[in-house]
């Protein structure tokens, strides 16, 4: 696995540079100051091993850039951070998969944090592709079938997907339409949200 890499989001320095100092020591941090900086970013790099941002922002709030993040299907455990703890924030958040605490936050809370959301990065992304290909098997896909499938489990697009496979739009389709008709699936997504829901049991 590579470097744990870590997107930090909050509009107060001090806070943030405390925040990077203790993450650095676990992996990379990039430390941004709006919901507009980190909303930019993320649609330019999806691979994070996890999110903390700060609950109240000058331009929004923490809420929104998570939900920005699950939207482009990172999938990367959350943590908000909130002077005030508000029950609709706390509740805003559950959907979303993401962990809320008071600030200031204790910085072994946070690294305890950190070395959890770390496992959960290697151990998603095996347990994915095993359903993947238990799937597969089940449904007698063939190889380029099950790649477009856990390409499209993993939150890769299709123009990244045929890229990389080296095929046609007409290809990419044919083979799409042969995975819809064999796991008798009406789309991709849903197919893709079938995976996800296995695997968010089994973890």
């Amino acid at each position: 696995m590579g470097q744990a890499c870590f997107l930090v989001v909050d509009d107060e320095p001090l806070t943030a540079r405390s925040i990077e100092r203790t993450l650095s020591r676990l992996g990379a941090v990039v430390a941004l100051g709006s919901r507009a900086e980190a909303c930019a970013k993320l649609d330019a790099v999806r691979a994070w091993t996890a999110l903390v941002l700060d609950l109240r922002l000058e331009d929004g709030t923490g809420l929104d850039v998570l939900a920005h993040a699950r939207k482009l299907n990172i999938q990367a455990p959350a943590l908000l951070l909130s002077g005030a703890l508000e029950p609709i924030s706390i509740n805003r958040a559950f959907p979303l998969d993401a962990r809320v605490l008071a600030k200031p936050c204790e910085p072994d809370h946070l690294r305890r944090w950190a070395r959890e959301a770390m496992l959960a990065s290697e151990e998603v992304p095996c347990r994915i592709t095993k359903a993947v290909h238990e799937l597969a098997a089940k449904h007698a896909l063939t190889p380029a079938q099950t790649e477009i499938l856990l390409g499209t489990v993993k939150g890769i697009d299709r123009a990244e997907l045929m890229a990389a496979r080296r095929v046609t739009e007409n290809t990419h389709k044919t083979q799409v339409r042969a995975i819809l008709r064999k796991t008798r699936t009406m789309s991709l997504g849903e197919l893709r949200d079938r995976v996800l829901r296995q695997v968010a049991g089994a973890v």
